[in-house]
């Protein structure tokens, strides 16, 4: 689960029930918060008093970038980025437990044509493996207004990728399920 980011949830009810009619592109076209549909993965929040906030879905429910009027900068986006993991292995030492030999003890070549500094390939060598990380980063700004709406896009852009990392089948043996985290970003 991400820090406790939100402000009190009944305060923002209305804004919250919006930007999920958002992540789910339903369009809206009356009351102050109004959504209509630019592009085929492009949407636009419209608030009063507020610039448009654009949001741009990408196909493959993992990618997401929104931005406040005609600035190019992102107000939330997600980072896709692949990350080694050294994966442990699963019994280290398990070639000790039950030995009765000095030499297997102390770890020495069983026969000659075995060299001691290499470990012996097996359960005992730890694997290295890329795992996918989503970063949801979500930018502060400086108007009240504008700093609500992106924290709570960015929450609800987390759970949408979460939910969806959680309906994976479960991966094969030595590869990881993606993780996600949401950032803050100044």
């Amino acid at each position: 689960m991400p820090p406790s980011l939100s402000p009190p949830t009944l305060a923002y009810y209305s804004l919250e029930v919006v930007l999920d009619r958002l992540m789910n592109r339903q369009e809206k076209h009356w009351g102050c918060f109004q959504i209509h549909k630019i592009d085929r993965n492009l949407y636009q929040l419209k608030i009063d008093q507020q610039p448009p906030l654009n949001l741009q879905q990408g196909t493959d429910g993992y990618s997401y970038k929104a931005w406040w009027g005609n600035q190019n900068v992102p107000a939330v986006v997600v980072r896709k980025r692949p990350r080694k993991v050294t994966i442990a292995p699963a019994n280290p030492g398990a070639s000790l437990r039950g030995s009765t030999s000095r030499r297997e003890t102390l770890n020495l070549p069983q026969n000659p044509s075995h060299s001691p500094r290499r470990p012996a390939p097996g359960p005992q060598t730890p694997t290295l493996v890329t795992q996918q990380t989503y970063e949801v980063q979500w930018r502060v700004d400086l108007r009240s207004g504008s700093r609500v709406v992106n924290q709570l896009l960015a929450q609800a852009v987390y759970h949408t990728i979460e939910r969806r990392i959680a309906e994976l089948p479960d991966p094969d043996p030595g590869d990881l399920k993606p993780v996600v985290s949401l950032v803050q970003v100044d």
